[in-house]
């Protein structure tokens, strides 16, 4: 009796043990600061990827593949069709609200949107376009990444810090 005593109280000790483990999930944030901050210059540049190709000197593409494979373990890829297609349309409404960035009308926000102050009426669909398509990139990067989207937030606060830059 007292083996099979035993053999319940490892049982329950293991069942206990068990319970009690939480699974961490790992979230990339220095990878997804890397990709805000690439995908923020160009916007702010109002340069696409393709304009960039070459830019760096080299004729060969392998060199630059091999030290982004390396650069991180978890890469946060941003150059989906849908996010391109976002990415064209933001630095276009970037560019016709940059005058009011300059006048401190429009400004930056630590959740990764765009704050106003008194904007023209002309131009407060302008504005609340270029907040949506913010939106929809942040949650196609963690969608297409096979991240959590209930972590939008978290994402608009990081590039939130990009585009405060």
């Amino acid at each position: 009796m007292q083996k099979k005593s035993r053999f319940y109280l490892m049982l329950l000790f293991t069942f206990v043990v068990l319970a009690c483990v939480t699974v961490n999930v790992y979230f990339p944030e220095a990878a997804v600061q890397e990709a805000a901050d690439k995908f923020v210059e160009r916007v702010k540049k109002g340069e696409s990827k393709e304009n960039n190709k070459g830019k760096d000197g080299s004729f060969f593409w392998i060199p630059s593949l091999i030290a982004e494979a390396q650069a991180q373990e978890r890469q946060i890829r941003i150059d989906f069709p849908e996010i391109r297609a976002a990415e064209a349309k933001l630095r276009e409404s970037y560019q016709k609200l940059l005058p009011y960035f300059n006048t401190g009308v429009v400004t930056e926000g630590e959740d990764g949107y765009l704050k106003q102050r008194g904007l023209e009426p002309r131009m407060i669909g302008v504005f609340n376009q270029h907040n949506d398509l913010r939106k929809q990139v942040y949650h196609k990067i963690l969608q297409l990444n096979g991240l959590p989207t209930s972590e939008i937030k978290r994402v608009g606060r990081i590039f939130g810090r990009s585009w405060r830059k």
